[in-house]
Parts: structure tokens; C-alpha cells; sequence
């Protein structure tokens, strides 16, 4: 289920911020003259922030993909807030804008998360400049007028016919530019669908159609404020898997286990579970498949009926909560889950064992089965009563009854 759920949740802020400004830029949602008049300042305060939290969260991505937008947010309030007209302003500086944006956002993007001053860090300051000289050029005096021309040539140049890009003020080149980056960045998402790659991939879109609406009044700082927001929404999710959930299985964690025990009523059940000879396991075969046990084990746990929620308590240790239940109700799916981890088996590569499947005689593999391993879990349950009345004391029950599992032989249910 989280297979699905996961690239669902990173792509729902972005999705819905951009609806949200499509529907503005449509016209189907009005702004009034109030708001339209303050979009410029909540760009700007947008773009701070999302530089603020990238420095704190030790995230330069976000902080240098904030800076380049709020300063294109400066651009177009400033040098285009009408409809564009002719001239080394529009031919050049804009153009150059255009076309610099996507493939700064794509270096990003492929950078890593190195600190502000390191050399790759230091390469995206320059990359701002770009557009900043391309303005200096225009409106530079000095600058010869046919050097302007060439100039303005070379940035509006076409590989595809007129009718491609007829529709857009922008250059055919950003256009080409900005379209290759999508698909980029929606491969990428689709890899690995994490909230930043889903933020980056709709900031993109809304900095194409941000350029796209230039001279259309506040209407690219709307498109710009919502580019920003997907950036500070996937640094503030991005913080909460952090600090709430398990990197190695991707369960929640012991403290988002201990905020949902103050939320709990009077009749929940506690379930804490163990995987069976997990120490002799690692050692025998290494972390690394122990590794694979572990989140193996986890992905069934959380598949676990019954409106159990599943969570990794420590080690090989896991916990799941069944709030509004007794433990009469949790256990038949306790059993469930129980059966469906020992029936589960994953292939082992050994040592020895080449990278590609070897040839027999007659040219075909050789048919030999790998080894498969299997594990089991025992399990204890418990409830609120008379000497347990807070989860606490709950789980130490569970605990109590997770020992008397282990002693009787593993692989059960004790409540």
C-alpha cells in the first residue's frame, strides 16, 4: 500500500498549488486588488523564508532554489510589469532569463547537498549572475547595437518550425529547455518519489508558466509564491520524516509512537513484536541481509488489518498500536500478520555467487535455485486494566506477554 501512497503524498501540496494558480491564471477564481497588489512582498517573504529553512535544515538545494526564483520574481515586477514590448530589454535580458532558469534548476537539482561555499555551491552563485549581465548588456549603451542584434538572434533561435512556440513569449530554445526538464524531473520523481523531487518537478512548472504570464500583472508572483511554497512544504515534510520516521524500514518511529499514545482514549490494544532469532540471523548471514529482514518484516507489519498502525520500536523490535480495540479483537489479526511474515521468504546471494547466471553446455543458465530464508515473530498483546492504566504500563505488559511467547517457543501470539 505505502508503494502507492508514498509518490500520492509527495505530489499532493504541488498538485494542489498548482490547480490552485491555474485556476487564478484562468480566471475561474478572482483576486482582488488588495491581494493582487501585495503577490510581489508574499514572494519575496516566500523566497526568505525557503532560504532561511534550507539554511537551517542544512538543505542548500532549497536554499539556492529560492534565491534564483525570488529574484525572477524581482525581475518581472520590476522590469516587465506590463506587456512586454521590443527591444535589448526583451530580446535579450528576458530571453536570457528564460532560457538560464531551467537549466539552473536542473543543477540543483543534480547537486548535492554540499554547503553553500563548497566549489558546486559556488558555481550556482555564478550561474546568478548570468541573467544579471544579460541585463547590464541590454541596457548598456556601449554595447554596439548589430553585438545586441546578434546577440538577441542567438538567444531566440529555432530548431523547430514557428508554430511550435507561437504561443509563448518565451524563446523556443527555454521552451525546449523547460519541456526536457519536466520529463527530467518526472523520471526522477518517479524513481524516487520523495516530497523534494515532487517539489522540484512542480516548481519547475510553475516557473515555465510564472515566465510564461510575464507582463500579466501579479500574476508570475502568484505563479511564483506557489513554486516557493512546494519548496518550503517539502522542507517542512521532509523534517517530519526525519525526525518521526525509520530511515532503514520507513515505519514510524519510537517518538511518533509516543505522540500517538497521548492521543489514545481508554480502550486500545498494545501489540509488541520480535523477530525470533534475529542476533543468531545476523550473524550467520551479515547485517546487510539482517537489513533486508528487518524491512521485509516491516513492510508486512504494515499491511496489518484490523486499523492497526504499525511503528519500529528499536532493534528488531517493532509495536502496533489497535486504538479502539480490545485485545480479544486484535488478536485473530495479530495471527493474520503472524502467518503472513513466516510464510514470506527472500532469495540470499552468496559470496561466491557472479554477478550474472552462468552458461551450461548448451548455452542455457544454469538451473540452480538460490538459497531462501525465512523468519517468524513472536508477539505479545495487551490492554488497559486495573494495574495498567496508562500506555506505558500497557507496553510493559505487552512486554511481560511478549517474553512468556518467546519462552513458550516463538513464532505465537501471547495476550
Amino acid at each position: 500500500m505505502w508503494h502507492f501512497r508514498k509518490p500520492i503524498v509527495a505530489l499532493l501540496a504541488p498538485t494542489l498549488l498548482v490547480i490552485l494558480s491555474l485556476a487564478v491564471a484562468g480566471g475561474h477564481l478572482a483576486m482582488g486588488l488588495s491581494v493582487a497588489r501585495i503577490m510581489p512582498n508574499v514572494a519575496y517573504g516566500l523566497a526568505i523564508l525557503a532560504m532561511a529553512l534550507g539554511l537551517s535544515f542544512k538543505r542548500e538545494r532549497v536554499f539556492f532554489t529560492a534565491l534564483p526564483l525570488g529574484l525572477v520574481n524581482h525581475a518581472m515586477t520590476v522590469l516587465w510589469p506590463q506587456a512586454p514590448t521590443n527591444g535589448p530589454l526583451w530580446e535579450i535580458a528576458y530571453a536570457t532569463l528564460c532560457i538560464s532558469l531551467p537549466i539552473y534548476l536542473l543543477s540543483v537539482t543534480l547537486f548535492q547537498d554540499r554547503g553553500i561555499f563548497s566549489r558546486s555551491g559556488l558555481i550556482r552563485l555564478l550561474w546568478i549572475f548570468l541573467p544579471v549581465v544579460a541585463i547590464f548588456v541590454a541596457v548598456d549603451s556601449a554595447v554596439p547595437a548589430d553585438a545586441q542584434g546578434w546577440i538577441g538572434e542567438f538567444l531566440h533561435s529555432r530548431l523547430l518550425p514557428t508554430e511550435m512556440d507561437f504561443w509563448s513569449h518565451l524563446p523556443q530554445p527555454a521552451i525546449l529547455l523547460f519541456g526536457g526538464g519536466l520529463v527530467f524531473l518526472t523520471i526522477r520523481f518517479v524513481i524516487n518519489p520523495t516530497p523534494m523531487e515532487g517539489a522540484m518537478l512542480g516548481a519547475m512548472g510553475a516557473a515555465w508558466a510564472a515566465l510564461h504570464h510575464v507582463g500579466d500583472g501579479s500574476m508570475p508572483s502568484l505563479l511564483l509564491s506557489a513554486a516557493l511554497l512546494m519548496v518550503i512544504v517539502a522542507v517542512v515534510q521532509d523534517a517530519y520524516h526525519m525526525a518521526f520516521l525509520d530511515e532503514l524500514t520507513g515505519l514510524p518511529g519510537r517518538r511518533a509512537l509516543f505522540a500517538d499514545f497521548r492521543r489514545l482514549g481508554q480502550r486500545y490494544s498494545v501489540a509488541m513484536v520480535d523477530v525470533d532469532h534475529f542476533k543468531k540471523f545476523n550473524d550467520t548471514y551479515g547485517h546487510d541481509v539482517g537489513d533486508q529482514v528487518l524491512q521485509m518484516v516491516a513492510a508486512r507489519l504494515e499491511s496489518v488489518t484490523g486499523g492497526g498502525r504499525a511503528f519500529r520500536y528499536g532493534g528488531e523490535e517493532f509495536t502496533v498500536l489497535f486504538p479502539g480495540k480490545d485485545t480479544e479483537a486484535v488478536k485473530i489479526h495479530l495471527e493474520n500478520l503472524r502467518e503472513a511474515i513466516a510464510g514470506s521468504s527472500f532469495a540470499l546471494r552468496g559470496d561466491d555467487r557472479p554477478e550474472t547466471a552462468p552458461k551450461g553446455k548448451n548455452g542455457a543458465a544454469a538451473n540452480k535455485k538460490p538459497k531462501t530464508v525465512s523468519v517468524t515473530v513472536s508477539m505479545g498483546v495487551a490492554q488497559p486494566s486495573i494495574e495498567a492504566t496508562d500506555p506505558d504500563a500497557v507496553m510493559k505488559e505487552a512486554d511481560k506477554a511478549l517474553y512468556k511467547a518467546k519462552k513458550a517457543g516463538r513464532n505465537r501470539v501471547v495476550t
